[in-house]
């Protein structure tokens, strides 16, 4: 007995190319919110004696926030959820909001003024792919 073409166990048609790479690029948010928690907690003393500002509970936190959101957002475009493209497109959003606030508000060295410009262009640029490639995978899969 063959399974229907709706039915959830129906084999799904090959990933894009597309969403590889976004799923690449979600999976190195993940990484690097992984580290930032790991590098938080494994140096929590050295931290803690130099008084690093942030503190290394926000460190913690973040790492863990930013690298939980982002590892469900390459779960969530691996298995092609019907929710992956508007929570990929949310985490990504919030994330970009939130690492410019972080870095206007806890790095204010004049050094960190010279590569602003570059670093807004980029960032900015790199949104607006994730967004518009979200948006294409979700209608190419809703086509087939």
């Amino acid at each position: 007995m063959k399974n229907a073409p709706d039915s959830p166990l129906a084999p799904k048609p090959p990933r894009d190319f597309l969403l590889v790479l976004v799923a690449a690029v979600f999976l190195g948010g993940a990484l690097m919110g992984w580290l930032r928690f790991a590098g938080a907690l494994r140096n929590w003393p050295l931290l803690l004696a130099v008084g690093v500002q942030p503190s290394p509970i926000y460190l913690l936190a973040t790492g863990l926030l930013w690298g939980s959101l982002f590892t469900a957002a390459v779960i969530s475009l691996w298995l092609r959820t019907r929710w992956a493209y508007v929570f990929g497109i949310l985490v990504m959003s919030f994330y970009t909001v939130w690492a410019w606030a972080d870095r206007l508000v806890f790095y204010q060295s004049p050094a960190a003024g010279a590569n602003r410009i570059f670093l807004a262009v980029l960032s900015t640029a790199i949104l607006i792919w994730v967004i518009l490639s979200l948006i294409s995978i979700q209608r190419s899969i809703r086509r087939r």
